[in-house]
């Protein structure tokens, strides 16, 4: 992933989580709130491949990228590979 595609990809996913519904008068639907934790956690992963390319580190660009892509493709159907994924880079949504 170039850098002009990491900042695109950054860029979407912090514009559709901010397009997601937050009016406390109205609460999330399951659905709703399951979009949100996988955006959050495609964020989170690709804040992961922007310091590991900062810092020239292969082996984790590799690997976030992959968790990445498996997030981006299967998060929403899986919910075992978003847990697998949180318990990966110890986030837990508290």
């Amino acid at each position: 992933m170039t850098h002009e595609e990491l900042e695109t990809s950054i860029q979407e996913v912090s514009e559709q989580i901010d397009q997601l519904s937050d009016d406390p008068e109205k609460p999330p639907t399951k659905e709703e709130r399951t979009r949100k934790v996988v955006l959050q956690l495609q964020m989170e992963t690709l804040n992961r491949i922007k310091t590991a390319k900062e810092k020239s580190d292969f082996q984790q660009e590799v690997k976030a990228g992959i968790d990445y892509a498996l997030l981006a493709k299967y998060g929403e159907k899986h919910p075992f590979l978003m847990n697998f994924i949180k318990s990966q880079i110890g986030w837990f949504g508290f």
